[in-house]
């Protein structure tokens, strides 16, 4: 990275990285009772149950999200410091997916390597939403694309996990419309960060929650349907882009829907 180019300050970035993989450290260590109640919504009783594991997840993600903020704060080109939600989502879900894994890989060498990849991919997020906070940066084009595929990878890894986890429809389409709108929104700020993005993501994640639904109850795996949902997004925003910046036209059109067809034949035959 040149010299002349803003960084992080290493101080923030490593005290950051320290305290979310302590967090995952006491994922594994601390053992508190868990906390069950129950919720009557619309004539069904809902029983939410509080683990620690779970408790322990989300505070690294807040951890997570706080941190990249703070690394922003300290941004030499950025004058008005205020706190910027858009660059909590990636770094929150990244946090979110790196603990899921590491919780479950035994305790040794693996756990180590585990750790150490999972501090590696932290950092590299969080330097990446410092770069893209700066729009004249002369980077910010290269590592808005990599958050951008990194972001449908994790939106993918959590609609694998909410049908892994057989929640049912009423709960399960709600939470598909809220990570698709957070995971939307974050990608229409990166690429149009002067625009008013918002309905769009609404437009978006609607159009996700209504293939959801009739993907649902098909005899598809959990794998099949959430790359489906996650290609779905893809082709949907890009689509909207070319439409917000005036540049859509039957070859662009024509282009999307190819990649979609192709992308779909490849996910229903290999996977």
């Amino acid at each position: 990275m040149p010299e002349n180019l803003p960084k992080p300050e290493t101080d923030r970035l490593s005290a950051l990285t320290a305290l979310v993989l302590l967090t995952y450290g006491l994922v594994r260590m601390v053992v508190l009772p868990s906390v069950e109640t129950e919720l009557e919504i619309l004539g069904l009783f809902i029983k939410i149950e509080f683990k620690t594991q779970s408790v322990m997840l989300i505070l690294a993600a807040a951890l997570a999200a706080a941190g990249t903020d703070w690394l922003i704060q300290g941004h030499p080109k950025i004058h008005q410091k205020r706190a910027s939600a858009e660059s909590w989502v990636i770094p929150g879900m990244a946090a979110l997916a790196v603990g899921v894994i590491i919780i479950r890989i035994q305790a040794g060498p693996p756990l180590w390597i585990g750790l150490l990849l999972g501090a590696l991919l932290l950092v590299a997020v969080c330097t990446a939403e410092f770069i893209v906070s700066y729009v004249p940066d002369p980077r910010y084009e290269l590592v808005a694309n990599i958050l951008l595929g990194l972001a449908l990878l994790l939106l993918t890894a959590a609609f694998t996990t909410i049908y892994i986890s057989q929640v049912r429809a009423l709960f399960a389409i709600p939470l598909i419309f809220s990570a698709s709108f957070v995971v939307s929104w974050r990608l229409f700020r990166l690429n149009l960060p002067t625009r008013r993005v918002w309905p769009w993501a609404i437009l978006i994640s609607s159009i996700i929650s209504q293939i959801a639904i009739g993907l649902h109850y098909w005899p598809l795996s959990a794998l099949r349907m959430s790359l489906i949902l996650g290609l779905s997004l893809y082709v949907g925003y890009h689509l909207i882009v070319s439409h917000l910046v005036k540049e859509i036209d039957r070859k662009s059109i024509l282009e999307n829907a190819l990649v979609g067809v192709v992308a779909l034949v490849a996910i229903l035959g290999l996977t």
